[in-house]
């Protein structure tokens, strides 16, 4: 018996051993510099010493096999309440244990206070994508300019990203930022197809984001297209129809699109 329960422990710790440790950073400065330059999201757990719950995350989340195994698609920082109170304000932190994913500039995607069991977590942290460089280059092209294009592109990196991930509410949080840089776009913009083009990506953000009808409804106030961005009109609307089930409209707005990459994206979805 003691033979086989040696045996055990040795698996389990063989098991543990291949997959390696997080490597969890301390320092917010080094984990944000760490985030911009691999361009990965940022897991942050809020814990302390004297706390139980934070001690059984440790071993019941931190420390298995589902999470070992996907460790390097993030950058890990641990924030002890207690040494880094200054941090744990800016958060709100009210209670711990508390994980959140932020962007590598700090916008939070996803935010859970206390622990029961790990699913939930494991679920958003297999959601988290893989390469987040897109908008850590967009957003320090905002810092050296505050112009409408480059909120425009801030605006479509981070609909680019939030299109590849699976979980629905980081893709919320990361559809919401989008349409927020969008309408920074908007304003005091003389380019009038950047205008329109940034409304109907606020409108395919809508529908990426689950609600068809409402992004309908977005397009119909906005009226007629012009010859720019007419077949992207068009792909909105084929994507809407497609999401509401509704075969034959989604032929009859597909039929007026010949971009090859726009019907290609349509196939995908």
């Amino acid at each position: 018996m003691r033979k086989i329960a040696t045996t055990l422990i040795l698996i389990s710790f063989v098991s543990v051993y291949s997959y390696g440790q997080i490597n969890w950073n301390y320092d917010r400065q080094a984990v944000r510099k760490e985030a911009k330059e691999t361009g990965k999201l940022v897991v942050m757990d809020f814990w302390a010493h004297w706390c139980g719950p934070c001690k059984k995350m440790d071993t019941d989340l931190w420390n298995v096999a589902e999470v070992l195994d996907i460790k390097d698609n993030f950058v890990a920082h641990k924030v002890d309440v207690d040494a880094d109170r200054n941090l744990a304000i800016e958060y709100r932190v009210q209670g711990i244990p508390r994980v959140i994913i932020t962007t590598p500039s700090g916008k939070v995607l996803w935010d859970r206070t206390g622990f029961s069991n790990a699913n939930q977590f494991i679920e958003a942290l297999r959601g988290i994508p893989k390469d987040a460089s897109e908008i850590t280059k967009a957003e320090a092209a905002i810092t050296d300019k505050k112009s409408p294009t480059n909120y425009f592109e801030a605006g479509m990196a981070y609909q680019k990203l939030a299109n590849q991930t699976e979980h629905d509410e980081i893709r919320g949080e990361l559809l919401e930022l989008s349409t927020g840089y969008f309408a920074k776009s908007r304003k005091k913009n003389t380019d009038k197809v950047m205008v329109e083009l940034a409304a109907l990506n606020q409108a395919l953000n809508t529908a990426i984001d689950g609600n068809a009808k409402r992004a309908l409804k977005q397009l119909s106030k906005m009226g007629p297209p012009n010859a720019n961005t007419q077949e992207f009109s068009k792909y909105i609307k084929a994507y809407c129809y497609k999401c509401q089930g509704n075969q034959k409209a989604y032929e009859a707005e597909r039929a007026g699109i010949k971009d090859s990459k726009l019907l290609a994206s349509l196939d995908k979805k």
